[in-house]
């Protein structure tokens, strides 16, 4: 299958620039515009064959004033943040620690973004120290934190897999509870973040996407998964997507 370029218009250029502007010069119909406008997820506005094509079209859209940019699926798909384990306490603040890695405290992280991944889950293995709760067998979900500082820099939280125990001095009663914790502490360390919780609050919207989304097959069912067993690929692309779309450096 040949390689798809995509042509996404930033989120602010889809807040602020009026509907007839932009149909114009993506030569959309307005109810196109509109689609892309009331999208609770990134849809593209423009598709292309060739790298070419695309950055003429970059090019173009920028010139009248609509900030654009354009992206691939393979691109997407080389989005790969490391799992964060755990958190420590320090007088500056907290460090996020991973296998092989630290984030410390007043990190340049540029974007917070919170989702839920949906799938089967494999509860098989040692529960680590003050992890949330596992979900039962079947069909489930896990919340996750991603961190981003750019598109080759950036480090993922699944809930399953997360030592609460070092974050919280007590538990909450529910794993909804001991994630919102981690969110706002997250939150708190990086303040000038941006922040985006689509992924969180409208999960069904990743799964439904279709279009220019779905002739790529692979993204919902390969790649990247949380260690508890769920596929999560689709919505880590996504949250790479949603941080180019605001405006994220790496494009």
């Amino acid at each position: 299958m040949a390689a798809s370029y995509l042509v996404y218009l930033r989120k602010a250029t889809l807040e602020n620039v009026p509907a007839q502007r932009i149909a114009a010069a993506c030569r959309l119909s307005r109810a196109d515009v509109d689609r892309l406008i009331h999208s609770r997820m990134p849809q593209a506005a423009l598709v292309y064959s060739t790298e070419d094509a695309a950055r003429r079209a970059v090019e173009a859209l920028r010139a009248s004033g609509l900030d654009a940019f354009a992206t691939t699926f393979d691109a997407l798909r080389a989005f790969e943040p490391v799992p964060i384990r755990r958190v420590s306490r320090g007088p500056e603040g907290l460090s996020w620690w991973g296998d092989s890695f630290c984030i410390p405290p007043h990190a340049r992280i540029r974007m917070v973004v919170t989702g839920k991944v949906a799938g089967e889950a494999r509860t098989t293995g040692a529960t680590p120290r003050g992890a949330a709760q596992r979900v039962a067998p079947g069909r489930g979900e896990e919340s996750f934190c991603c961190l981003i500082e750019s598109v080759r820099a950036a480090a993922i939280v699944y809930e399953s897999t997360f030592d609460f125990a070092s974050l919280l001095p007590r538990l909450e009663p529910t794993r909804t509870q001991n994630f919102l914790k981690l969110v706002e502490a997250a939150r708190l360390s990086f303040l000038e973040a941006a922040f985006d919780d689509r992924l969180y609050r409208f999960p069904a919207a990743a799964k439904s996407l279709s279009g220019t989304w779905a002739p790529e097959a692979g993204m919902a069912d390969v790649g990247q998964t949380s260690l508890s067993g769920r596929t999560s690929r689709r919505e880590v692309a996504l949250a790479c997507l949603i941080y180019l779309e605001a405006g994220g450096a790496g494009t």
